[in-house]
């Protein structure tokens, strides 16, 4: 028996120390690949932050040409250059912005004596934005001892046709992102740098001017998916630094950016612990042997006659005390196992009773979930009701005073206009007239926001009327093809608090449709069925998406705001006992699903 207990000790030994050097092994390797993860991981997060910086400087260039303003044969000198400045001063073109035909010829710019300079420079990328009808970002070019960067976005006439385009010019010297790159509290052997597509350094944390890759750079931003690779660093002398870095390809711009660090021993507090762990894995070996060496002696006797005890307990007789022999640990063992008999009993007694209260307590809990979800939904119920009593309070609003107001403007202006000798005063009068019509845009505009705050079809003539004025005020605008069917509605009306927030769920599905679906068609059908149910189907034909991606991001709190209007249809749902269903798959279009129980 001894012997036994002796050889099996040894294996047990033997088995958790290679276990412990097999599991520590792939610990290391885990680190390590961890810390390349980590590196991959904060590229991406800087590029996210670099990326959302250049998108909103380029919405700036963008929000220019969708004015639709600008006419190079008659336009107005005062108005381009104010659009221009304010773009200047509240973006990232430190060096100038201004706008240029189709011949690259300047006719505005801001400042002003930018026009002074040579077109050779930007000419390449204004054709290829025309031509594209994209925006369009330069590699760094140097320019008169300055380094600059041209960003392009196409010019739009009120014909939606590309004239010319709007120039944004970007000074490396006084570019933000240096003072966004050099105030980021990182190690400081790490390197992090913004390359365009030449390999040439934008900005970074090191004094290194280019990069040298091992694969074509303009193929790893094409793919826009980020690595880990191998890159020599050149800095102004030209001395090389070969080194491993994350690779991220920025989404807005034929840039990447690298970061990694420049330290040969970033594994080097990896390597540290495997050998402490080597340590400690011979070290238990050897302790292992020389323990199992006095194991197994004045042991089996005492042990065999607690087994017989221990199987009087196993039937179920926790009354009979146990007879306790042996010494030394042996006697302690007995003790513990007597003890234990005895907690068990008392254990097993309080389980009874315990199991009783458990019952009684979650049957009280229940009951308090119950209620506050009652008190939810009611909350919920008010706090919808109150924004649309905010949106029918803003409405009268606007109603009452905005539109009061462009109107005595506009009497006030026609009576002006006929006042005016249109032969003496030609510029003057055309410059009413195109005023005359902003007022009236203005005037459509606001009654258009009024009618979405306030659909006034929904309280006159119904559900149905404010539905298909929707689609003709949103759908057709939007040049999407859409087929309504209707069918046993005509007569149909509901409580205000149904009908209105049916429409507001319709409502918010077309938007989406509109803003992100990228659809050609869409079907919507409103059917009252046999069994007492109005069921609302809204499907298209657009790009689609992953739903649990959506609400496990929303879960997660990433800051993303997608899929906030969806979850507001689910409690408009709720509200007025409605089952919303949606089906939806990347490239296959989404299919949304009301069913409603009617009242009565």
């Amino acid at each position: 028996m001894q012997r036994r207990i002796l050889i099996a000790t040894l294996l047990f030994t033997l088995f958790i120390s290679l276990s412990f050097g097999i599991v520590s092994y792939y610990l290391i390797i885990n680190d390590i690949n961890h810390l390349k993860v980590n590196q991959q991981n904060v590229s991406e997060s800087i590029t996210r932050c670099i990326d959302y910086n250049l998108e909103n400087n380029i919405k700036k260039l963008f929000d220019i040409s969708l004015t639709r303003i600008i006419n190079f044969n008659n336009y107005n000198p005062n108005v381009v250059q104010k659009l221009l400045e304010n773009a200047y001063r509240y973006s990232m073109f430190t060096e100038s912005i201004f706008i240029v035909n189709r011949d690259c010829e300047i006719f505005e710019s801001y400042p002003q004596n930018y026009a002074n300079f040579s077109k050779l420079y930007y000419k390449p990328y204004v054709k290829r934005a025309v031509e594209t009808d994209r925006f369009v970002i330069s590699p760094l070019i140097n320019k008169t001892n300055k380094n600059v960067v041209y960003t392009v976005v196409p010019l739009k006439n009120t014909k939606n046709e590309s004239i010319g385009a709007i120039v944004g010019v970007i000074s490396i010297n006084r570019f933000e992102l240096n003072i966004f790159i050099k105030n980021l509290n990182i190690l400081k052997d790490n390197y992090i740098g913004l390359v365009d597509i030449k390999g040439n350094v934008l900005v970074s944390n090191k004094n290194y001017k280019r990069v040298k890759f091992n694969k074509n750079l303009d193929k790893i931003i094409e793919t826009k998916k980020n690595r880990l690779s191998k890159v020599i660093l050149l800095d102004q002398y030209g001395r090389e630094k070969n080194i491993e870095l994350a690779i991220n390809p920025l989404g807005n711009a034929p840039w990447a950016v690298l970061f990694g660090s420049l330290s040969p021993t970033m594994f080097a507090p990896v390597v540290k612990v495997a050998w402490i762990l080597l340590s400690i894995f011979l070290l238990y070996i050897l302790t292992g042997i020389v323990f199992s060496v006095g194991l197994g002696r004045n042991i089996t006797a005492p042990i065999n006659d607690l087994i017989l005890e221990t199987k009087e307990i196993s039937k179920g007789n926790y009354n009979k005390p146990l007879v306790v022999t042996g010494s030394d640990e042996v006697l302690e063992l007995g003790k513990s196992f007597e003890n234990m008999r005895i907690k068990l009993s008392k254990t097993l007694s309080y389980l009874e009773n315990y199991n009783i209260e458990l019952e009684k307590e979650v049957s009280k809990r229940t009951k308090e979930i119950e209620e506050s979800k009652k008190i939810i939904e009611m909350l919920l119920k008010r706090v919808i009701n109150s924004q649309e009593n905010e949106r029918n309070r803003i409405a009268r609003e606007l109603h009452d005073e905005i539109l009061q107001d462009l109107s005595a403007i506009l009497m006030h202006l026609d009576i002006y206009i006929n006042k005016i000798d249109k032969d003496k005063n030609l510029d003057v009068y055309n410059n009413l007239q195109e005023l005359r019509s902003l007022i009236l845009r203005t005037f459509d505009n606001v009654k258009y926001i009024m009618q979405n705050l306030r659909p006034p079809l929904i309280d006159e003539l119904g559900l149905k009327s404010s539905i298909e004025w929707l689609l003709q005020n949103t759908l057709k605008k939007s040049d999407i093809d859409y087929e309504l069917k209707l069918k046993d509605i005509e007569n149909l009306r509901l409580s205000h608090e149904y009908e209105i927030n049916i429409f507001r769920i319709i409502q918010e599905t077309i938007t989406n449709i509109i803003k992100h679906a990228k659809a050609k068609n869409v079907s919507i059908s409103m059917i009252k069925s046999s069994d007492g149910f109005l069921e609302v189907s809204i499907k298209d034909d657009g790009i689609g998406f992953d739903l649990e991606k959506m609400f496990s991001d929303l879960r997660k709190d990433t800051g993303s705001l997608r899929g906030i209007g969806i979850l507001g249809m689910m409690e408009r749902a709720g509200i007025i006992d409605g089952m919303l269903d949606i089906n939806s798959k990347e490239g296959e279009g989404t299919e949304i699903t009301l069913r409603i129980k009617l009242e009565g």
